[in-house]
């Protein structure tokens, strides 16, 4: 295991044999990877009810992306009377959910 990587930095790697005698020459480098791990949580979110049934839900992106690019964000939510958690995904990099009511 490599130690010290930050995640969002690409790194190639090559690898030498070794003996009592020394090293032997090194492999090619292998193509660039890059570490990566969830993003933080989103900042800052805040529900308004502009409405009757309408709610609107906003929120500021996440201070770390984790070393990837955020592809999507995921609005979680639930009647405050159940156990079932539903989701609404983003269309891209929208940073706000609009749910209306029957």
């Amino acid at each position: 295991m490599v130690a010290g990587l930050v995640n969002g930095t690409a790194y190639r790697y090559g690898v030498a044999a070794a003996n009592s005698l020394g090293s032997g020459a090194s492999s090619v480098l292998s193509v660039a990877v890059v570490p990566s791990t969830v993003p933080t949580a989103v900042r800052t979110v805040k529900v308004t009810y502009p409405e009757a049934l309408r709610t609107t839900v906003i929120w500021l992106a996440p201070v770390s992306t984790g070393g990837a690019a955020v592809r999507r964000y995921e609005a979680r939510f639930r009647l405050s009377t159940s156990t079932t958690l539903s989701v609404w995904t983003s269309p891209g990099l929208v940073r706000a959910a609009t749910s209306r009511g029957c």
